[in-house]
């Protein structure tokens, strides 16, 4: 912690990255780091590719997150890259990263060590519970607006604390951030609770076409993009819906295929033990945890591709 300090000590204007379609992690570290190096009179600044889920709306700062890539031109003192796996993940021209000084904080397994500084806990339920420790660590007072956010991605990576990544150190930490003015009712009710009637019968329709391997080990389903418009959704409305896929019991792996025009992502999970879906992620150029991974294609599969077969290639 005392080398990624002296960095940001020395630097003014800093860019903070995450990756693309960024989740309640990626923006609430994210945010937490902005308000932080603002409140040490630095220059900071918040980057994602892409637009952000509009249900992040109620974070506070959220307004300050750029999506456009002429931020890059700018010139920056130190860049530093929150919940990003790997370079590919963040959706710009790698050059950029190696360009310019990086930090890399992440709790990802499968983290590339792509910075000059790597800070990877692949214990820590999330990079907010990360960043929970480091601002203890140099004794900053965290605020109400820093609290939401740090809370909103250690909520959301825990499954609300009940999935294999909580542990003693988020719920402290969440208990904590509440007493520092976190609103857990709130932030449950925006993240879990953020469906339309359209984006729940789309859900209906992708849990309809749920299929197994003979031997009821490996369940998939699949959603394709025009979908998305023909129900008239955003494509977050579906986010939940793998996790939701892993209530089944006595399954090896689940999985949803998110088919676009020239891409498929693939989005998996696991209560198994002995099944490491990281690896099965890293094969495919993508990353995760043990339990949780996911990878994309650069090619579109339609409904009527053996996707069981797709899985299996990899067991």
């Amino acid at each position: 912690m005392n080398e990624i300090t002296t960095k940001i000590n020395q630097a003014n204007n800093i860019l903070i990255v995450s990756h693309r379609r960024p989740d309640s992690d990626a923006i609430g570290s994210s945010l937490a780091m902005f308000f932080y190096l603002q409140s040490l009179g630095k220059n900071p600044k918040v980057f994602n590719i892409g637009p952000v889920p509009i249900y992040f709306d109620f974070l506070p700062g959220i307004e300050i997150v750029c999506s456009s890539e002429n931020i890059l031109n700018n010139q920056f003192d130190l860049v530093i890259a929150l919940d990003l796996a790997g370079l590919d993940h963040a959706g710009i021209d790698d050059k950029f990263f190696k360009n310019n000084y990086v930090i890399n904080i992440d709790h990802h397994i499968s983290n590339t060590n792509f910075g000059n500084i790597n800070f990877i806990n692949s214990q820590a339920s999330s990079t907010c519970e990360i960043i929970y420790t480091f601002l203890n660590q140099v004794e900053f007072n965290i605020d109400k607006n820093i609290a939401n956010c740090l809370l909103c991605g250690i909520l959301d990576d825990t499954g609300n604390f009940s999935n294999s990544a909580t542990n003693i150190i988020s719920i402290k930490a969440a208990a904590e951030l509440i007493s520092k003015g976190a609103k857990i009712y709130k932030i449950d009710d925006i993240i879990n609770k953020n469906k339309s009637i359209g984006g729940l019968h789309l859900w209906g329709k992708v849990l309809s076409r749920m299929k197994s391997d003979a031997s009821g080990e490996i369940v998939y389903a699949y959603i394709k993009e025009d979908e998305y418009r023909e129900y008239n959704i955003a494509e977050e409305e579906l986010d939940g819906l793998t996790n939701f896929l892993n209530v089944i019991c006595d399954v090896k792996l689940v999985a949803l295929f998110r088919i676009g025009p020239d891409y498929t992502r693939v989005s998996m999970r696991t209560n198994r033990d002995d099944v490491d879906l990281s690896l099965i992620a890293q094969r495919n150029g993508g990353g995760g945890h043990k339990k949780a991974a996911g990878f994309s294609i650069d090619n579109t599969l339609s409904e009527t591709s053996d996707l069981l077969s797709f899985l299996k290639k990899d067991d």
